[in-house]
Order: structure tokens, then C-alpha cells, then sequence
């Protein structure tokens, strides 16, 4: 498959986005690809991709939830390691994975969405200077899970995400081979990923332009994400150390 162009349709950190986004296995509820396909489009590239909000909520879901699958844990050739609270699986290639249903997100306050779902997630206090955010919070309902997220803007454009949901020690992440490392956030060891899976490869790839950092707080599982480099780990880890 040759590799598709994206600085032709995106610009900047939608350009990784795009490109990482893209990568993953799931497919959207009808009812979003109908909300897809209504979308005014620049050229018939831009019909591979869908809303930025649901794709990064599908990517953070897919990589907790899908070592749940019964047809992934029979396939895996892994090793188990838990940093802290966090489960990790480490794997040299991504096996096929059930297909998760999506339901269509919901865009609401933070108080309504603290009250929407059956954890009390944590918002930062403290996030880089510069960036902003308008306010809302997007809630989706995949299988019996339930995943938060909000997502920041600088002047440029570029994004800051932050994703939660209910830990759970029977849900493992899925990595890549030397993808991670151990840090602490207020003296609780916590993970720092570099990188995302490649779909039509199924490799681990990206460690250069895609740092998330992971962490767990009163039984709450975060996921903090950056795109190519724009937000440094030390940031990342003052705005993971303002949630308490």
C-alpha cells in the first residue's frame, strides 16, 4: 500500500493526527459515518478520515479495550508488565481484534458530563500556556465502558487531549517493544508511550511524533496525548500532577 500524503490535506499536527488516527481497526457507528459523509469535502482524499474528536476517543479505547477480546488474548505472543496501576501488554505485532461498537459522542459541559458518567474524573489545573479549550467535554459509550475527553487548542492550532474512564485491572494496554517508560506523577509510578500501531503493517510506529502519557488517580485511568513533540513530557507531567 503506498503511504498517503497527508501534508496535501492537513496542516501541522492535524497532518500526524490524520496519519495516526487513520491507523486504527475500528469502524464508527451508521450513524456517525452518516454524519461523515455530510461533511463538505476539498477532494476525495479527505473522505478517509473522520471528525478528529471521534477517532482520537476510538484510538484511546481501542488500545484498553482490546485485549479484553477473548480471539486477541488467544493469538498474542506477550509480555505482561504493570507500571503502577497500569496494565501493560507488549507485543511486536497487533493481532486482529474484535470490531467495538461506537455510539454517537455527546458534547456537554464538565458538570453535566461529571454527572453523565459513573466515575468522578478530575480535570487539571494547571495546562501550558497558551493553550485553551472551549469548555465542552465529549462522553462516549463504547460497549459498557464510558470514556471523557477534552481536548486543548493553541493560537496554531496544535492539540492537547485528555481522555479518562474507570480503571480497570483486567484491561491492558497494548504497546509496541521499547515504546515505554516508567516516570513518576506525585510519586506514583506512571507510563510514558511514544508512539501508536500502524494498521495496515501492524507495527508499532510514530515514536517520534506521538507521546501520550499514562496514569491513574483514585481509580480513574488517564490518557494525556501530544502530537509531534509540541507539548514537552516535563509540561505533560505538571498538567498530570494538577489532577489529584
Amino acid at each position: 500500500m503506498s503511504e498517503i500524503n497527508f501534508q496535501d490535506e492537513f496542516q501541522g499536527a492535524d497532518a500526524g493526527l490524520a496519519r495516526q488516527l487513520l491507523n486504527l481497526r475500528q469502524t464508527p457507528s451508521a450513524a456517525l459515518q452518516r454524519r461523515v459523509q455530510a461533511i463538505p469535502q476539498r477532494s476525495a482524499c479527505r473522505e478517509r478520515f473522520v471528525p478528529r474528536l471521534a477517532w482520537a476517543a476510538v484510538a484511546l479505547i481501542f488500545v484498553a479495550l482490546a485485549s479484553t477480546s477473548p480471539a486477541v488474548r488467544a493469538t498474542l505472543g506477550k509480555v505482561e508488565e504493570v507500571i503502577g496501576r497500569i496494565h501493560l501488554t507488549i507485543i511486536d505485532h497487533l493481532p486482529e481484534a474484535e470490531e467495538v461498537t461506537i455510539t454517537e459522542t455527546q458534547s456537554m459541559s464538565l458538570k453535566e458530563a461529571q454527572a453523565a458518567v459513573s466515575f468522578d474524573f478530575v480535570m487539571p489545573t494547571y495546562v501550558p500556556t497558551g493553550f485553551t479549550t472551549s469548555g465542552q467535554v465529549e462522553v462516549w459509550t463504547p460497549r459498557d465502558k464510558e470514556l471523557v475527553m477534552i481536548e486543548w487548542r493553541d493560537a496554531e492550532n496544535n492539540l492537547l487531549s485528555l481522555s479518562a474512564w474507570r480503571h480497570d485491572e483486567d484491561v491492558s494496554t497494548l504497546v509496541g517493544p521499547d515504546s515505554t517508560k516508567t516516570i513518576l506523577i506525585n510519586g506514583q509510578e506512571a507510563v510514558v508511550m511514544r508512539g501508536g500501531w500502524h494498521s495496515p503493517t501492524g507495527k508499532w510506529s510514530r515514536q517520534d511524533r506521538i507521546t501520550t502519557l499514562v496514569w491513574e488517580v483514585n481509580g480513574v485511568h488517564y490518557h494525556l496525548m501530544t502530537l509531534n513533540n509540541i507539548v514537552s513530557l516535563e509540561e505533560l507531567v505538571a498538567v498530570a500532577e494538577s489532577v489529584h
